[in-house]
Order: C-alpha cells, then sequence, then structure tokens
C-alpha cells in the first residue's frame, strides 16, 4: 500500500501542483488530488507555498532559492546568503513559508527569525503562525501550543510526534540568552542608512551572541 501510494504521488504530481497554483486545490473537488497536494507540499518547499499561501508566486529565482531551502533543512550546508532586489519574494519565502515548512517536518526544532526590528520579525512569525493554522496546512497532527498566544513566541504540539519546537522573533540586538536555534534566520539585519557604529553593533550581535 505504501509503494502504491509512493507510486500515485509521483505519476500525479505535476497535476496536483497545475490544480494548487490555479487555486481550485480543494478537498470538496477531489480528495485524491487534494491528498497528492498536500504529500508533495509536505515534501517541498514550493509546494508547500503554493498550497498554503494565496497570493504566492515562484519565478525561477524564487526556485533557486527555495532548492537551497531545502539543502539546509537536509543539513548539506549550514549557511545560506541570499540578496535579491526588494519585492523579489525573499522575506515570504525564507522568513514566512521556510519556517511554517520547516516546523510541519521536524515539530521539536525551534526555529528563530531576527530583523533590524522585533516588529518586523514578529510580522513574519506571526504570518509563519497563520500559516501553521490554515486548514490547508499538510500536517494535520500539529497544532498551536494552547499557552502560545504571542505572534512573536510559539511552540507547536502534535499528537503523533516528539513536539516542543516552535518559533521565536527578535530584533537585532536583542536578547536570546539561553536559547538555541535548529535555525536561525536574519532578514533584513540592518535599516537603510545606518551609521557605521550601528553596522558594528549588528555585526556583534551576529558573530558573538546569534552564532558565537
Amino acid at each position: 500500500m505504501q509503494l502504491s501510494m509512493e507510486i500515485k504521488v509521483e505519476a500525479t504530481g505535476e497535476r496536483a501542483r497545475d490544480l494548487a497554483t490555479a487555486g481550485i486545490m480543494s478537498a470538496a473537488i477531489d480528495p485524491i488530488v487534494d491528498l497528492v497536494g498536500a504529500t508533495l507540499a509536505q515534501r517541498h518547499v514550493l509546494d508547500f507555498g503554493r498550497r498554503v499561501y494565496r497570493v504566492f508566486q515562484d519565478p525561477p529565482h524564487v526556485r533557486f532559492i527555495a532548492a537551497e531551502l531545502e539543502a539546509i533543512e537536509r543539513g548539506e550546508f549550514d549557511t545560506l546568503d541570499v540578496n535579491v532586489p526588494v519585492r523579489h519574494g525573499k522575506s515570504v519565502l525564507c522568513s514566512q513559508i521556510f519556517p511554517a515548512w520547516c516546523i510541519g517536518r521536524h515539530p521539536d526544532w525551534s526555529i528563530g527569525i531576527a530583523s533590524h526590528a522585533e516588529s518586523l520579525a514578529t510580522l513574519h512569525s506571526r504570518v509563519a503562525k497563520s500559516l501553521i493554522e490554515d486548514e490547508r496546512y499538510p500536517w494535520d497532527d500539529i497544532t498551536i501550543a494552547a499557552d502560545s498566544s504571542s505572534n512573536s513566541r510559539f511552540n507547536v504540539t502534535s499528537k503523533m510526534r516528539p513536539a516542543d519546537g516552535g518559533l521565536y522573533a527578535v530584533g537585532v540586538g536583542g536578547s536570546i540568552t539561553g536559547r538555541g536555534f535548529n535555525i536561525l534566520i536574519v532578514d533584513d539585519a540592518l535599516h537603510d542608512g545606518l551609521s557605521q557604529a550601528e553596522r558594528d553593533k549588528a555585526r556583534a550581535w551576529f558573530t558573538e551572541i546569534a552564532t558565537p
């Protein structure tokens, strides 16, 4: 049964992607296609984005970044530096979709998001949290912990797997003492027009505190 499901997923994967992109993937329309779409979303961050993010777009540079993010998740390397122009989907993919996907695959992982302002990091965390709470989230065993009302710091629970992970948002320069992260995402660590002193302060926080 497991083998036949694997063959079915691979054979219908492109059709499932087409339906998801068109925005018509629904259990009410075709439960088999929805199952295939959910399976693909569990495997690949791009398929996950197409499923849960209503306005997700994946031009070539986004597909390239997604492949590198999956390599990070697999542990093939430990650092990824993403530099693209503004409004090109970097934050949506790296700071919102990717952490929600990682938590689904590894509910025991702790993920940190840092930005030049804590409010910006919290925005990304809030979106990631909403994706986990969405009915289209492909891991139905995972829920937000009952005591995690904050958008900036929340944990998850699972009915089937060990789960004490979650997401922690912080501003660059903020305290993360005593916290360890399986993945730390630093998105826009510097605001436009900062002085050299402020740049040095951000660098010191990253090299001496965040990643000593």
